[in-house]
């Protein structure tokens, strides 16, 4: 069994940030952040009503975020390369991992219908004003669920890096991350868990500043202006830094998992040898 150790994993990341810094803010800027931006300047606020085409604007936003993650997980990983070619990378291993997204949000899915089946009917919550909020016996549920999801994602979170690093599909990512991370689920758990806090104390971060001088500039806030140019670039700027620092993070945590610490000192497809698929 391999020995993970947070630790290393950190110290190694950091190594990285320095040597490779210039070239994951470039992938970041260009897949994450600047998406990210073109949506937020066209969709400045986050609730009311979304035309048809705000939405495939944010899904297509998300779905380049993905190969984002990807070429990123290949700037990691090594062997050395360029920009261009971590995003070529990660283009062609997009369609494995959104499959492999779509297999997990189904099985959540499976786990969220008792639950929806449940309140419905017992009468517990409103599901036709889902904005309500759920109170008593049905919100422990929710919450319960939730807690649930958490707890197995765990279990999953090295499926970008498996993607990024094993010429596989969809289900066989799946099962590689669960293979993985088999007997180290506290210490994964745990760093889900201190990922998430920094997530939301970046994207916290960046929405206040961004929301403040937004509005300063433009209280309405009104699509196409520049105090939502400025709220977009805060929020972009915010994903990205995340996005590269959890990207390093957890694919030096796939490496160690996967017996390949010292990353592999070819280029090919199959970046780190696994059995099966």
């Amino acid at each position: 069994m391999a020995r993970v150790s947070l630790s290393t994993a950190w110290d190694e990341s950091r190594a990285i940030l320095a040597r490779d810094g210039r070239l994951l803010v470039a992938v970041a800027l260009a897949l994450i952040v600047l998406p990210t931006v073109i949506v937020g300047l066209v969709v400045p606020t986050a609730g009311g009503e979304r035309e048809t085409y705000h939405r495939l604007l944010q899904a297509a936003g998300g779905l380049i975020g993905l190969i984002g993650q990807l070429a990123l997980v290949r700037l990691v990983i090594g062997p050395p390369t360029t920009v261009g070619a971590a995003i070529s990378h990660g283009a062609r291993r997009f369609p494995s991992l959104l499959g492999a997204i779509i297999l997990l949000v189904l099985m959540f899915l499976l786990m969220v219908i008792p639950v929806v089946l449940i309140l419905a009917f017992t009468g517990s919550a409103d599901l036709t004003n889902p904005s309500r909020a759920a109170t008593g016996a049905s919100a422990g549920l929710i919450l319960l669920m939730l807690i649930a999801i958490l707890a197995i994602s765990a279990r999953f979170m090295v499926s970008t890096a498996v993607a990024g690093a094993e010429a596989v599909g969809p289900l066989a990512i799946l099962k590689r991350s669960w293979s993985v991370t088999r007997g180290h689920y506290w210490k994964l758990l745990g760093l889900l868990l201190l990922l998430l806090v920094v997530a939301i104390v970046i994207m916290a971060a960046a929405a206040a500043l961004g929301g403040v001088l937004g509005a300063i500039i433009d209280p309405d806030l009104e699509p196409m202006s520049l105090g939502a140019l400025v709220t977009a670039l805060f929020t972009g700027v915010g994903q990205g830094v995340f996005a590269v620092l959890s990207a390093v993070m957890v694919t030096r945590i796939y490496l160690q998992l996967a017996g390949a610490a010292g990353g592999p000192s070819r280029e090919a497809e199959v970046t780190v040898p696994h059995s099966g698929t």
